[in-house]
């Protein structure tokens, strides 16, 4: 849960060695932003004061046995339509930009500006384990995505080292969520389809 960012977590409630309810209260306990993520209790025990046991750990909902995939995706919309953040319908903001990626590819080689975009990405990720650190990293690192094209990215890594205390939660969330759109942006930007360099990559 602290190295990788998940939207949301489908929790078995009757696990083998660690239950549900014991996970739930272990991720919630957390020095970590993941605490905060959406949990969702996957159970047939639906009498009031299992589901109370449920709530109580922390849980922000469940969903009872046998499942069908019309309510398991009901459950998820509504988990994450409460905590993602919201996306402008239009237009789409720019994760990773083609005219930045053209020039990179110039210098470097396509595979060589493929592996400075992992490795920045790597890097990002093992800072983000620790949150003071990739508080105070966030300026540094937001020029590097700059100058890669990810600047959807550098703008979140830039509200974060201006956040206030009470916002930095929020913040980090945001630099997590940036981060994800581009590593899915990122196939997409080396499939070996010629740049237009107009073009920009976005994801949903």
């Amino acid at each position: 849960m602290q190295r990788t960012v998940y939207d949301l977590v489908l929790m078995d409630v009757q696990m083998a060695g660690m239950d549900g309810l014991t996970a739930t209260r272990r991720i919630r306990a957390l020095p970590h932003p993941a605490r905060h993520v959406p949990i969702v209790a996957l159970t047939a025990c639906v009498l009031p004061e299992q589901i109370r046991s449920i709530r109580e750990a922390g849980m922000n909902g469940h969903i009872g046995r046998p499942i069908d995939s019309g309510t398991l995706n009901a459950a998820i919309e509504a988990e994450l339509g409460s905590v993602m953040l919201a996306e402008p319908a239009a237009p789409t903001p720019a994760v990773i930009d083609r005219d930045t990626l053209d020039r990179l590819s110039a210098e470097l080689g396509a595979q060589a500006a493929h592996g400075a975009l992992r490795g920045f990405l790597s890097l990002l990720g093992v800072t983000s384990m620790n949150s003071e650190t990739l508080r105070a990293e966030a300026p540094s690192l937001a020029v590097g995505a700059r100058r890669l094209g990810l600047a959807d990215l550098a703008d979140t890594l830039d509200g974060l080292a201006a956040s206030a205390e009470a916002a930095e939660e929020e913040a980090l969330r945001r630099c997590h969520a940036a981060r994800r759109r581009v590593e899915r942006a990122l196939p997409e930007a080396f499939d070996g389809r010629p740049f237009t360099g107009s073009e920009r990559i976005s994801t949903p």
